[in-house]
C-alpha cells in the first residue's frame, strides 16, 4: 500500500473565515468539536501513542509530505501546532500548513512562524479564492464591512523573508477565478511573487453532505463545465507536464510557473490511498466524508 500524504487535524471546527463553500460544514465533525477550546481525546490528554504509531504507519507506507491542516483555521491553535512539530520531528522531509494566513497580517504569530521554520514546518499553503484582494475579502471573510481586505501579497512577502516556500491552493468560483484568462493572470501574479507553488482545484460538494445549504451555494457557483473543459485543455496543449501525481492530478509548468489542477478525491483506488487523516480524538481515517473509512 502507498500513501501519499499524511493529514494532521489541528485544533477545533473554530475559523475566522466565513467561506460560504466551506467543505469542513459538509464533512462530518468526526470527533472535532466547535469553539476555540482545544479538544483532544479521552481525558483531555493528547493521544500521542496513536499519533506516533499513526506516524510510523505513514513512514512505512512512503509518506514523503506530512500537511497540518483542520476543519476550522489552524492558526487560532498556534500551540498546538507547535506541540505537533515537536511530535513529528524530523521524521519526514516535508511538512506543510495549510492557512487562511489572515492571522498572518498581523504580528502576534511571528515568533511561533520563527519556531514552527526551526520545528521542520517548511511550507505554507495558503488558501485563496482569487489574487484580488478585495474579491478575496468578500468571499472568504463573508463581506463583512469591517474585517478589512485581505493582504495576501504581504503575506507572501513575510513568509519568504523567513524562508518559508508558499504554495497558493486556488478554489475556482464562479466570478473569481474561472476562465482560462483568469487562471493565466493568476500564473503571472504567482510569478510576479516567487510563489514556489500553486494549486487550483475547483469547488466541489460531497456526494454525502452535511450542510445541504452550503452544497447549494457550491452547485449554483461553480465553475460552468465549458470553462473547466476549456482550462483542462489549454493545461494540456499550452504547458509542459513535470510530474503525474499518484491520484491522478498532473503538475505542469506554465510560462515559467509551477501549477496543479488538483481534485477533492480521497477515496482510494486499488491499493494506493491519497492520504491517510489524523484526527484530535486519536483517530486515524482516510476519508474525510465516510465515517467507515477508519484505520485507527
Amino acid at each position: 500500500m502507498k500513501i501519499s500524504t499524511m493529514s494532521i487535524v489541528v485544533g477545533t471546527e473554530a475559523c475566522n473565515a466565513r467561506c460560504p463553500y466551506c467543505i469542513s460544514k459538509m464533512t462530518p465533525s468526526a470527533g472535532v468539536l466547535g469553539g476555540q477550546g482545544f479538544v483532544w481525546g479521552p481525558g483531555g490528554r493528547p493521544n500521542v501513542r496513536n499519533l506516533q504509531k499513526s506516524l510510523l504507519f505513514a513512514q512505512r507506507s512512503g509518506v514523503s509530505t506530512l500537511l497540518l491542516t483542520g476543519k476550522g483555521e489552524p492558526t487560532l491553535f498556534p500551540s498546538d501546532i507547535s506541540f505537533y512539530l515537536q511530535e513529528i520531528g524530523d521524521s519526514f522531509p516535508f511538512i506543510e500548513m495549510q492557512t487562511n494566513g489572515f492571522l498572518f497580517e498581523e504580528t502576534k504569530l511571528d515568533s511561533f512562524l520563527e519556531g514552527w521554520y526551526q520545528a521542520g514546518l517548511t511550507t505554507i499553503s495558503l488558501s485563496i479564492v482569487s489574487p484580488d484582494p478585495d474579491t478575496n475579502s468578500q468571499i472568504m471573510k463573508g463581506s463583512d464591512p469591517g474585517c478589512g481586505r485581505t493582504n495576501t501579497e504581504g503575506v507572501i512577502r513575510k513568509l519568504h523573508d523567513l524562508r518559508f516556500s508558499v504554495r497558493i491552493n486556488c478554489t475556482m468560483l464562479r466570478d473569481a477565478v474561472d476562465s482560462w484568462e483568469k487562471v493565466v493572470g493568476l500564473v503571472a501574479w504567482c510569478k510576479k511573487h516567487k510563489v514556489e507553488q500553486l494549486t487550483i482545484r475547483e469547488v466541489a460538494a460531497p456526494e454525502k453532505t452535511e450542510n445541504k445549504e452550503v452544497s447549494k451555494w457550491v452547485e449554483v457557483h461553480c465553475v460552468p463545465s465549458m470553462r473547466m473543459d476549456r482550462i483542462r485543455k489549454e493545461l494540456e496543449e499550452q504547458a509542459v507536464p513535470l510530474l503525474h501525481l499518484p491520484h491522478g492530478a498532473v503538475v505542469y509548468d506554465l510560462n515559467g510557473q509551477n501549477i496543479c489542477l488538483n481534485n477533492c478525491l480521497t477515496r482510494p483506488e486499488g491499493e494506493d490511498i491519497r492520504q491517510i487523516i489524523f484526527f484530535p480524538d486519536g483517530h486515524l481515517r482516510y476519508d474525510w466524508v465516510y465515517g467507515g473509512a477508519v484505520i485507527l
